[in-house]
C-alpha cells in the first residue's frame, strides 16, 4: 500500500498519509492526542472535523476554546494526561512543541501506547544526525 501526501489542514501532506495508515491498521476507539494545537495546521484537525474522531488538544496559548491551556514537559506530561482523562490506549497521538518533542514521548514510554505517533523533527539537521536538547 502506498501512502499518499495529502495537505487538507495539515502543514506537510499529514493528512493524506495518517488516512492511509489508518486505513491498513484499522480504528480502535477514533481518539487523538495533540500537543502543539494552533488550531490552523494542526495533524489531528482533518480526523476532528471531517472524520468524527474525539480529540483532546494542548497548547501553551491556545487559540480555540476546544484547546487545553498547559505548557507540556517531560516533567508534567503523565499528571497532564491524567488531568485531562487521556486512556492509556488510543489510536493517534501528535507531539509538535519545537524542541522537547523526543523527551516528553520518552516521559510516556512505559504507560500511554497510542497506535500512531506523529513526532515533529527539524529538516535543518541532516537525517543521519542524531540531536536532543538537554
Amino acid at each position: 500500500m502506498s501512502f499518499v501526501e495529502k495537505k487538507i489542514y495539515s502543514q506537510a501532506g499529514e493528512d493524506g498519509v495518517i488516512q492511509g495508515i489508518f486505513k491498513l491498521i484499522g480504528l480502535t476507539n477514533k481518539l487523538c492526542v495533540e500537543f502543539g494545537s494552533t488550531g490552523a495546521c494542526d495533524n489531528t484537525k482533518f480526523l476532528r472535523t471531517k472524520q468524527g474522531w474525539k480529540a483532546v488538544l494542548f497548547d501553551r496559548t491556545p487559540t480555540s476554546p476546544k484547546t487545553h491551556a498547559e505548557f507540556i514537559t517531560a516533567a508534567n506530561i503523565v499528571t497532564v494526561f491524567k488531568k485531562y482523562k487521556v486512556p492509556l490506549n488510543f489510536d493517534l497521538l501528535s507531539i509538535d512543541i519545537d524542541g522537547n518533542d523526543y523527551w516528553v514521548w520518552k516521559a510516556l514510554e512505559g504507560g500511554y501506547r497510542p497506535r500512531v505517533v506523529i513526532i515533529e523533527y527539524n529538516c535543518n539537521f541532516p537525517l543521519n544526525v542524531s540531536k536532543t536538547i538537554k
